[in-house]
């Protein structure tokens, strides 16, 4: 492996894709300063994108790019398919969405934060985005998360999008060992890695002043992204009509139960429990005792809400 240049495996996931799919290819492979494999695993896709995929490989030979069949059981596995995929090691590893646009110096800078950390520990990488609109022109960035990341408030929140993931050698070789199971149902492959690290209690760097990427929108992704008030109404819909919260609380514990936590956070993780299906007074008592929180006070609020109502 080359000292001097780090070797970067990008972890692509495709699905009717061909609109966006050349841009994004073009912006992975100008990046600056590191050495790039990717590995793009489509969904079976039913328009051109597999077509443009084949055809961008053969006009950029010097690309080095491998295309594989996901299994077909929605993103979050098609993603986790793709680290079987992987047969050498790398220095990092990272996402990438289909539509996106990366900033020439995205990996790059993602690199400098997590050298902050000592390289033989689990280390993840997560930033804000640029969003930007079907036609490229931005509008606005992603919320500027201040709190600390944590394994108490991975457990109830995600902060960073799967496509600013970036991750070292160890937490590469720590996820693909408890994400073989497809039994599991996982609500995504950005949150689920955040609770794996910090469940290990790994080290997580936010970072608060990148906008690297240029994160399209589209209507269907809009309302979710929070930034509007539809999509703030709709989260709460989801809450405490839809009982989503509930569902992907019990979706985290399933997959919990079949990996290891540090010693550190088993009383976290049980307060997190008994916070779903004790009686009252004890469910008040584990969500203080927990030190479960979301990144803002109102959506904290919300979560302690939702754990009095019986909707966690």
């Amino acid at each position: 492996m080359n000292q001097n240049i780090p070797k970067i495996a990008v972890m692509l996931a495709t699905y009717n894709g061909e609109i966006f799919i050349d841009e994004q290819l073009v912006s992975i492979f100008r990046q600056k300063n590191v050495l790039i494999d990717l590995y793009i695993s489509d969904d079976g896709s039913s328009d051109q994108t597999i077509n443009k995929i084949k055809s961008h490989i053969k006009k950029n030979p010097h690309n080095k790019i491998r295309l594989f069949k996901g299994p077909g059981e929605g993103f979050a596995k098609n993603f986790f398919s793709i680290f079987n995929k992987i047969n050498q090691d790398y220095d990092y590893y990272c996402f990438s969405d289909q539509d996106d646009v990366w900033n020439q110096n995205k990996i790059q800078q993602s690199i400098k934060a997590l050298n902050t950390f000592e390289s033989n520990e689990y280390n993840l990488y997560f930033s804000r985005t640029m969003m930007i609109d079907v036609n490229g022109n931005k509008i606005g960035a992603s919320k500027n998360f201040k709190r600390k990341p944590s394994f108490q408030n991975a457990l109830v929140q995600s902060i960073g999008g799967g496509n600013t993931c970036v991750f070292n050698k160890n937490s590469f070789d720590l996820i693909l060992k408890h994400t073989k199971n497809y039994n599991l149902d996982y609500v995504s492959h950005d949150w689920l890695i955040y609770i794996i690290i910090t469940a290990m209690r790994g080290n997580v760097f936010f970072d608060r002043f990148s906008l690297n990427i240029n994160y399209r929108q589209h209507s269907n992704n809009l309302i979710g992204s929070n930034i509007t008030f539809l999509g703030r109404f709709r989260r709460l819909y989801d809450v405490f009509i839809k009982k989503s919260l509930q569902d992907w609380n019990s979706k985290h514990i399933n997959f919990l139960e079949t990996v290891p936590i540090h010693p550190k956070n088993y009383a976290t993780y049980a307060h997190f429990k008994k916070c779903r299906d004790a009686n009252l007074i004890t469910r008040i008592y584990s969500y203080y005792n927990s030190g479960i929180y979301r990144q803002t006070k109102l959506t904290s609020f919300i979560l302690f809400v939702s754990i009095l109502l019986r909707r966690f």
